[in-house]
């Protein structure tokens, strides 16, 4: 009986040890294989995603910060708006996702969302439409009058000149802040209720301007300014118009005459006309350019007066003008006699004539004197004689025809 007691000892002590090692590398093996579990579902990431499904409502001119919320992939995250835009005065940060500022642009914004990870090689990314709406401050009720913007419209800046304009505000509570949203003109700056600076481009701008007191009322309005690259004409800068031509040079009859009348003052293009009087006979005014030009047929003095009138049909008093139409081939007033030097007009006037009928150039009417044709009656002297020009520049007077 004791015998087999031992057997049955040593048989189990022989099985415990083969057990024990066959154990041992199974628990290992498991251990082995929960560790490669675990790790795998810590180091594997969940899918990127972008949790921030709706935006809270916006006040206009008031403090807005809200920051995106992300989930997943690989942070650090980068934010960024891919598609449509903030509301004018926000922004977005790319690298918490915050959105921030102020804004006095009313209305319901859309835009896209970007939310970027940073792992790699595979980079993820997510897209969300979210809106923004910027509403009305609430309606706030202060003991004095309802604040309200005073000021309509901005006096014009000009390039390169010193600009400044103060805002002003009836009603409310004082003190008031003030605060501008859009783009202003180039080189101005908007501080308080103070516009100013140096312009420095010229254009036209509208942007925001709005007023809150210290009982929370607030007003806003849109304001537009003009920047020129000059001073603007208006009635109170602009000098009357005037005619500044005082004494036009003398005319011969029979040679082309041409003169231009200046003006000044009032707002160019100008428009000119004769007031009283008339032109000497040949010649006629361009009422665009002010210009009198023409071939003066009569010798006499002439008086008129010539008006201008500028594009905002501003009319001046008019300026008197005279010219003298002379005639310096008229023969000598004794006896009405020609000057000896016209004795040998006949013969030059001849061979002169006689060359151009050569070459079939001479028109107008018959030469008293050689009967060649390429002459004609311009006019008369004080005894009623025929004065004739002629195609080479000769001027005489006609001895024998009365006219």
């Amino acid at each position: 009986m004791a015998r087999r007691t031992r057997e049955t000892i040593s048989d189990f002590g022989q099985m415990s040890f083969i057990d024990i090692l066959a154990n041992s590398v199974g628990a290992l093996a498991f251990l082995f294989l929960m560790f490669f579990v675990v790790t795998s579902a810590l180091i594997t990431p969940t899918a990127l995603k972008l949790l921030t499904s709706s935006l809270p409502d916006a006040t206009s001119g008031q403090e807005y910060k809200v920051t995106l919320a992300g989930g997943g992939g690989a942070p650090p995250y980068n934010w960024k708006i891919n598609r449509g835009y903030l509301p004018d005065g926000f922004k977005l940060d790319a690298k918490s996702g915050v959105i921030s500022g102020v804004s006095v642009k009313e209305g319901e914004y859309s835009f896209e969302v970007r939310l970027k990870g940073s792992k790699k090689p595979d980079v993820a990314i997510v897209k969300k439409n979210l809106k923004l709406l910027i509403s009305p401050p609430p309606i706030v009720v202060a003991n004095t009058t309802s604040l309200r913007i005073n000021t309509e419209k901005l006096p014009s800046a000009i390039v390169g000149n010193e600009y400044e304009v103060t805002l002003s505000v009836v009603g409310g509570e004082g003190p008031y802040a003030w605060i501008s949203a859009g783009e202003l003109p180039l080189g101005l700056e908007q501080r308080g209720d103070r516009i100013f600076g140096v312009p420095k481009k010229s254009g036209d701008w509208r942007f925001e301007i709005r007023v809150t007191d210290r009982a929370g009322a607030t007003d806003g309005r849109s304001i537009d300014l003009r920047v020129t690259a000059e001073p603007l004409l208006t009635e109170a800068n602009v000098l009357p118009v005037s005619v500044t031509t005082k004494e036009p040079p003398a005319a011969r009859v029979g040679e082309p005459y041409e003169l231009v009348l200046a003006a000044a003052g009032g707002v160019p293009p100008y428009s000119w006309f004769i007031m009283d009087g008339q032109l000497p006979a040949g010649l006629v005014l361009d009422a665009k350019t002010g210009g009198i030009s023409g071939i003066p047929e009569e010798a006499q003095d002439f008086e008129f007066k010539i008006g201008v009138t500028d594009s905002r049909d501003r009319v001046n008093e008019g300026q008197k003008l005279s010219v003298n139409v002379d005639d310096s081939f008229r023969g000598a007033s004794s006896g009405g006699f020609p000057l000896a030097w016209w004795l040998v007009i006949p013969v030059t006037m001849g061979a002169t004539l006689g060359l151009f009928l050569l070459f079939g150039v001479v028109a107008g009417v018959q030469c008293p004197w050689d009967k060649s044709w390429g002459c004609k009656v311009i006019g008369k002297d004080d005894e009623g004689r025929a004065i004739y020009l002629c195609k080479h520049g000769h001027k005489f007077v006609n001895e024998i025809k009365e006219v």
